[in-house]
């Protein structure tokens, strides 16, 4: 950042930074399904497998797998790597994929293709977290400027933003 300052091309890195920032992170929430509200969160059954099979999304970004697992961070079979979290490797999740989908099969687990990120998952997460209120607006029933003028959000905003660089068990 010092380097590209003096250079006189600070705008561009921090642009760079914040695009960068923002895919990585919709990439990580678009593995998971938070939003959607037809779920209501329950846990079917007591089978903690089959409820990370049916809570977590599997990513395509070119419809290559081993490709899709490099764009992703290794974050493409994602199923994998919530039944298995000890694999150390994103290509090893797409070896043993084939494996749970045999095994979710035996369990009457439906084996559902995996996502698009760019045409599936990411214009619904932009409509969830950036194009709907927070939860302080809703509470105070605030409008669009209000919600991002406020002393109150940018206050919210800040706590969030030093219990991010202090680690994510303080939020």
């Amino acid at each position: 950042m010092v380097v590209f300052a003096i250079a006189g091309d600070f705008w561009p890195w921090a642009l760079q930074f914040v695009a960068t920032l923002w895919v990585s992170t919709f990439l990580v929430v678009a593995s998971h399904e938070f939003e959607d509200d037809t779920q209501g969160g329950a846990v079917n059954g007591e089978d903690w497998g089959i409820d990370q099979l049916e809570h977590a999304n599997d990513l395509t970004v070119i419809g290559n797998r081993y490709v899709d697992c490099f764009l992703s961070a290794g974050l493409s079979s994602h199923r994998v790597h919530h039944v298995l979290p000890f694999q150390r490797s994103g290509f090893a999740n797409i070896v043993t994929e084939d494996v749970l989908r045999e095994e979710a099969a035996k369990f009457g687990v439906e084996w559902l293709p995996a996502k698009g990120f760019i045409t599936d998952r990411l214009p619904r997460l932009c409509r969830k977290y950036l194009l709907t209120p927070s939860r302080q607006a809703k509470e105070r029933h605030w409008g669009f400027v209000r919600e991002h003028c406020s002393p109150a959000a940018l206050k919210a905003s800040a706590s969030y933003v030093v219990a991010g660089f202090v680690g994510i068990g303080s939020v």
